[in-house]
C-alpha cells in the first residue's frame, strides 16, 4: 500500500505511517506533495505576518494596527493550544481561519511537528516530496523542515523540484490561489516522477 498526501493531508500520511493514527497496514510508500511542513498555527502565523507587512509596505494599514493584529492572532493561538477554543468573531480578518467551527481541528493537527514525524519514519520506507517555487502556501524553504528530518531518519527520498507549479500542482506561474479552481494542466514533471516512483515501489 502507498500513501499520498497533499498539503495538509501530507500530515495524515506521515501520522499514518508513524502510527499516531491507529493499526493500519503495512504502508510501502509515502508520497508528500506540496507538505505541510511546521505546525498548523505556527504556519498560520507565519502567513499572517507575511500578509499584515505587505499590507503596511503598501500603505494599506498602519504598523501600529500591524502589531495590534500580531498581539491578537498571538492571544488567539495561545488559547487555542491551551484550550482547543477561540472566541467567535476574532477581528482584522482573523475569524477566517481561526473560528469556533474549525478550532478542535486545528488543536488537533496543531499538536504535530511534521519534521519530528519524518524523523519518525522507517527508513527503508521511499517517500516522494515535492516543493515548487511558485507555491505560495508552502515554500521549498519550509518544506526543507522535511527534508531534514527525512535525513536525520536515514530515509530514502526523492525530492522533486517543481517550476511554474502552484500549490494545489497545477501549471500557474503566478501562483495565484484565485487560480486554483481554473482547469489548468496537472504539473507534467510530477506525473512523470510520480509514474517513475509507483512503477519502482509499488
Amino acid at each position: 500500500m502507498g500513501v499520498f498526501g497533499h498539503s495538509e493531508g501530507a500530515l495524515f500520511a506521515l501520522l499514518l505511517d508513524t502510527g499516531h493514527a491507529g493499526k493500519v497496514p503495512a504502508i510501502h510508500a509515502l508520497g508528500l506533495f506540496e507538505p505541510l511542513s511546521s505546525r498548523y498555527l505556527n504556519l498560520i502565523s507565519v502567513q499572517v505576518k507575511a500578509q499584515v507587512a505587505a499590507q503596511v509596505r503598501a500603505g494599506q494599514i498602519t504598523k501600529t494596527l500591524a502589531t495590534t493584529v500580531d498581539a491578537t492572532l498571538k492571544s488567539a493561538i495561545k488559547k487555542l493550544r491551551a484550550t482547543g477554543k477561540v472566541a467567535s468573531n476574532l477581528p482584522y480578518g482573523l475569524d477566517s481561519l481561526l473560528s469556533p467551527s474549525t478550532a478542535m481541528f486545528l488543536y488537533e493537527t496543531d499538536k504535530f511537528d511534521p519534521q519530528a514525524l519524518a524523523r519518525a519514519l522507517n527508513p527503508s520506507t521511499p517517500v516522494l516530496l515535492t516543493c515548487s517555487n511558485e507555491d505560495t502556501q508552502i515554500t521549498c524553504f519550509e518544506v526543507g523542515r522535511i527534508v531534514n528530518g527525512l535525513f536525520a531518519a536515514g530515509e530514502h527520498y526523492d525530492l522533486v523540484h517543481l517550476t511554474n507549479v502552484d500549490h494545489v500542482l497545477k501549471v500557474d506561474p503566478t501562483g495565484s490561489p484565485a487560480n486554483y479552481t481554473k482547469n489548468l494542466p496537472f504539473s507534467p514533471a510530477l506525473k512523470v516522477a510520480l509514474k517513475s516512483f509507483v512503477q519502482k515501489n509499488l
